[in-house]
């Protein structure tokens, strides 16, 4: 019976993907989701009532799409698992009790015990290896790579303009 829930439980670390959600939650990344609720509890009961016809609309209009753009960009950067595709299928093979052929076998992490793509770095913080590994962003929770990194920099854009917008 052990044999079995030990399998079971290498077969659910294995093919669960390690993101934002499935780790501890950081503390900025509370901040981030308190201050963007306050902010946009703000301006629909505070702001909005108080402007004048035209400023109404635009403002609802521009903090509603933007709003919803940051909530959507934001979780899609944070679910994305940016592991090394080597990786994923040496644990997928792994807990099918099977042995991974690695095409490269140049670079090898100690850690991971696998071998990577050369364009991959280790996070201390996600222990796992990321590829062409940005950095680790404590707002999302989530390192930064090759596969989340359109939709954290697309996150970033339309934050920019949040901010630009909401300064004016």
């Amino acid at each position: 019976r052990k044999q079995k829930q030990n399998y079971f439980l290498l077969k659910t670390m294995a093919s669960t993907k390690i993101n934002a959600f499935t780790r501890k939650v950081h503390l900025f990344q509370i901040l981030a989701y308190v201050f963007f609720t306050g902010d946009f509890l703000l301006y629909y009961f505070v702001v909005f009532p108080l402007s004048n016809d035209i400023a109404k609309y635009i403002g609802i209009v521009l903090e509603t799409i933007l709003g919803f753009g940051v909530i959507y960009y934001g979780y899609r950067a944070s679910v994305i698992d940016p592991s090394d595709p080597m990786l994923i299928k040496h644990k997928e093979a792994k807990s099918k009790g099977e042995e991974y052929e690695f095409p490269e076998k140049d670079f090898y992490c100690n850690i991971d015990e696998c071998y990577v793509l050369e364009s991959s770095k280790h996070c201390k913080r996600c222990n796992r290896c990321v590829e062409n590994f940005d950095h680790h962003c404590k707002w999302i929770n989530n390192c930064v790579g090759k596969a989340n990194y359109k939709e954290f920099f697309r996150l970033i854009s339309i934050l920019l303009v949040y901010l630009i917008i909401y300064i004016v």
